[in-house]
């Protein structure tokens, strides 16, 4: 988890090395308009989406006593949720780079890696409610 999150951490470090670079965005002097607006909600709502999509696959997980089963169910889960929650910094990058926005980016960052954090208490959550049942 921890690496994760240092990944969105080094996305800002791209973009701010780069910007200490000379970086120059192709539409930078652009408004954004109807493509800034759609690459942001995409990535707002990919990660806003991926708690309640993990949860119904939680549900539609099987209850077992077993605790491999119940580890490939939560890796699934837990995948799945990074790869929604992703999209949030992928978008803040796209929005980087067409127009130089690092306040974007900083923001859609943070939200991924709090929807990243989010997951994994989630997964902690229901891995010590698996070793309290086993006691």
């Amino acid at each position: 988890m921890i690496a994760l999150v240092v990944a969105q951490i080094l996305y800002a470090l791209l973009a701010m090395a780069m910007l200490q670079g000379g970086f120059k965005a192709p539409r930078r002097n652009e408004p954004g308009g109807p493509i800034l607006l759609a690459v942001f909600l995409v990535g707002m709502c990919g990660a806003m989406s991926s708690l309640p999509v993990v949860k119904a696959l939680a549900r539609r997980q099987p209850v077992s006593a077993d605790f491999t089963t119940t580890a490939r169910g939560l890796l699934k889960q837990f995948f799945v949720g990074f790869a929604l929650a992703q999209t949030a910094s992928l978008a803040g990058l796209l929005i980087f780079f067409l127009y130089g926005d690092l306040n974007t980016l900083l923001f859609l960052i943070w939200v991924a890696a709090t929807a990243i954090v989010a997951h994994f208490l989630r997964v902690k959550k229901v891995i010590d409610e698996f070793e309290k049942q086993q006691r």
